[in-house]
């Protein structure tokens, strides 16, 4: 176990944590941990800027030591300039949660570190990784499209990159510490969110901090909750029950009923034709991907935005600094790390400013927000089309910020419409545990006599629920009820509620968008992709708003109704939201279990598998990786068109510039989304042109892509039954039984 890489690292983390101590105790200064929690996220984002704009004149270590610089000069001014009062203590209780949760993934990884090209996108991300550390201008050059810049979402692999070269860890460990890093900073940034949020009610901050943490971090949806009571009931009946299940889910009845068939991968495919990951399932699974990399980031987004909620209407300097300048960067950095996040900024952003006690429009004009004399629904129309206008023009200024990347490494996706629906009870098994804590929640708060427009409002819910039930459309059912309760105790009962609900507003819309319109792309049929990179965003506000929501109901002093026997029913209801909290722990301990099953050599080395299953690729692979530069090569493409299984994706295909960051000509089928068909298929066909063509055609092909290595292995000779080139322009520079990598010499020369 390399325990001095993982020291060095911890320290780098704490030291630049440190750093941004007085900026984020300045920012947010009216939260109970004065942002103590957010103090390595807003590190990264500021390392992220600086680098991430040096980087397109040059990128090498001295870009990021200027990046350290500028972001040390920022907080000795903010130090010097604003002297926030630091709060030491919470920050050392944050970064011991930080701890907790970046050692825990370190342990988790360390049992089986491996990049494996099946069950997720870890050739991708590790080439990606690769590809940033061999570049010398940003942005880098397509792993799988050799010549082009990438057309991905790279942000968060370029932190990762700046991690592993400030520490000088070299990637096959940075990888996977890069994992603990942003799980860390998720979990700490949660807990530091939900106890502000819990002592703006005057509760513990610990309890709801560590609460939110838990079900950030640890708890899952209630799949494995769900097998254990079938696993109590008789056989015949659990067997029928998970016959019906399987029927209407994606689940499959053997591994609801037999306790010796657990797998962790199941519980992510609930809902029929989609993905539905939870953050413990992402990082347990170990993908260092684009939606897992930008949760903190989220975080650091309602950090600001419940900056703002505090702040009072004569602070009118502080909202506009929040709003009109923080979020822009952060909207940004998103567009960068993981541009589906990119959207919900403007969704999070306009609840917040509509339902926050300032005028939003002072943001604007001070004066005439002042002057405005109208009826309530007048200016209730006023504030809604003005949160609009704000949240759209901030967000779009946001995209300005990394303008570089929308135009030379975005891609261009269309917006579908009525995909089909989620089932009842693939969303109930999905969120149930959301939902019940949430109806408890607002039930108890809804006071017994309303007056006859909220009657009606309620009234319409209930029709909402039948229609929604008729019509097929179960989240509407579930949902959209849940949404017009929130939206009338925010606008009516603000004394009562707060925040959490605007937390839960944004992630309830977010499943409802889902739920009638997709993203279509190539990544995944229908919407799978599009609920694949949205209900990660969705668990994030839902922890959080459900760890402020259980205090509360936990404390009993919102439950004002005149129970006959007020103290059993708090009781029974501590009880009962106990039990459902204690259910979504399940997962974790069943996947941890699982995990740590079978004995090996503990370790980070993302390499492990490929130098042990593979040793001679991994031999011609280390050949490859001496090479300086990015030269390009021609391997055997990773299409789903190949007549030979394992040269399509999630095999092991494409190894060399996927454990190199060397590009190659054509490699996963992924490029069809990134490039479309057309492209991509063209270079297919020159590779195979170049493995079988006339010599004249190769020697043309091969100077067109200044190609510097073709890669004869495997899978090369498997799809185009050739074992070896006898030109005289190709010079054998590695050869062992079963690799032979030429390099291409010009005849001319």
């Amino acid at each position: 176990m390399e325990y001095n890489l993982i020291l060095t690292w911890w320290i780098l983390l704490f030291l630049l944590s440190l750093i941004s101590l007085p900026i984020t105790s300045f920012l947010f200064w009216r939260l109970s941990d004065k942002g103590a929690s957010s103090s390595l996220i807003f590190s990264l984002t500021v390392l992220f800027f600086s680098v991430y704009w040096l980087g397109h004149f040059s990128f090498d270590f001295f870009t990021i030591f200027a990046g350290v610089i500028i972001l040390l000069s920022l907080s000795i001014f903010t130090f010097f300039i604003k002297r926030p009062k630091l709060p030491l203590k919470r920050f050392v209780e944050s970064f011991i949660v930080f701890s907790i949760a970046f050692l825990l993934i370190v342990a988790i990884r360390s049992a089986d570190p491996s990049i494996y090209p099946i069950g997720g996108e870890k050739f991708l991300d590790f080439g990606l990784l690769q590809s940033i550390l061999r570049s010398t201008i940003l942005p880098p050059e397509d792993i799988w499209f050799a010549g082009e810049a990438v057309r991905y979402y790279y942000g968060g692999h370029l932190i990762s990159a700046i991690l592993s070269i400030l520490s000088g860890i070299p990637a096959k460990f940075a990888y996977n510490l890069a994992l603990a890093t942003f799980f860390g900073a998720l979990v700490s940034g949660v807990y530091g969110l939900s106890g502000s949020i819990s002592t703006f009610y005057g509760h513990s901050h610990r309890f709801a901090g560590s609460l939110g943490a838990i079900i950030v971090g640890i708890s899952s949806n209630f799949v494995v909750a769900f097998s254990i009571l079938l696993w109590i009931l008789p056989a015949g009946l659990a067997s029928t029950i998970a016959r019906y299940i399987g029927d209407v889910t994606d689940l499959k009845p053997l591994y609801l009923i037999h306790p010796d068939t657990f797998f962790y991968w199941t519980s992510s495919r609930v809902i029929r034709g989609t993905i539905n990951e939870f953050p413990f399932f992402a990082w347990l699974n170990g993908d260092l991907h684009a939606h897992m990399m930008s949760t903190p980031f989220m975080i650091l987004v309602l950090f600001i935005a419940f900056a703002y909620y505090l702040a009072p209407p004569d602070s009118l300097r502080e909202r506009r600094l929040l709003i009109l300048l923080i979020i822009p960067f952060i909207s940004g950095l998103l567009i960068v790390v993981n541009t589906w996040s990119y959207p919900t900024v403007f969704g999070v952003l306009f609840l917040t400013l509509l339902f926050s006690p300032s005028e939003p429009l002072s943001l604007i004009s001070a004066n005439l927000s002042s002057k405005l004399n109208f009826k309530n629904f007048q200016r209730e129309m006023i504030r809604i089309f003005t949160s609009l206008f704000i949240s759209a023009v901030v967000v779009l200024f946001g995209s300005v910020t990394v303008l570089p990347f929308l135009t030379q490494s975005a891609s261009l996706r269309t917006i579908a419409l009525f995909p089909p629906r989620s089932g009842l009870i693939e969303l109930l098994l999905v969120y149930v545990f959301f939902i019940l804590v949430f109806s408890i929640y607002m039930y108890s708060i809804l006071p017994l006599e309303l007056s006859q427009s909220n009657r009606r409002i309620l009234s319409l819910c209930s029709l909402l629920f039948l229609a929604g039930l008729l019509f097929g459309a179960p989240a509407i059912s579930l949902l959209l009820p849940l949404c017009i309760v929130s939206w009338l105790l925010l606008e009516h009962f603000s004394s009562k509620v707060g925040f959490e609900l605007i937390l839960f507003l944004a992630g309830a819309i977010l499943i409802l968008l889902t739920e009638f319109l997709f993203i279509q792309e190539q990544a995944g049929p229908g919407r799978m992709n599009t609920v694949f990179k949205i209900y990660m965003q969705v668990w994030l506000f839902f922890s959080i708003g459900a760890s402020i929501a259980l205090i509360r109901l936990f404390d009993g002093s919102i439950l004002k109704r005149n129970f006959t026997r007020r103290k059993n029913y708090n009781f029974i209801l501590s009880i009962f939201l106990s039990l459902l909290f204690i259910s979504t722990t399940f997962y974790a301990g069943f996947s941890i279990g699982e995990h740590f099953s079978t004995e090996s050599d503990f370790t980070l080395d993302a390499t492990l598998d490929a130098r042990i299953n593979h040793p001679l690729e991994w031999e011609a692979i280390t050949f490859l990786n001496t090479k300086p530069g990015s030269p390009n090569i021609v391997t055997a493409p990773g299409c789903w068109c190949n007549p030979v299984e394992t040269t399509r994706p999630y095999s092991w295909v494409n190894a060399p510039s996927s454990f190199t960051g060397i590009p190659t000509l054509a490699g996963w089928s992924h490029e069809v989304g990134y490039r479309g068909e057309e492209p991509y298929s063209k270079r297919v066909n020159h590779i195979n042109e170049i493995y079988t063509g006339s010599s004249e055609t190769r020697i043309e092909l091969l100077e067109f892509y200044d190609v510097k290595y073709i890669y004869m292995g495997k899978n090369e000779r498997d799809l185009y039954g050739v074992s070896n080139f006898q030109e005289s322009y190709l010079k054998p520079v590695f050869e062992n039984k079963n690799v032979i990598v030429y390099e291409y010499v010009p005849p001319s020369e």
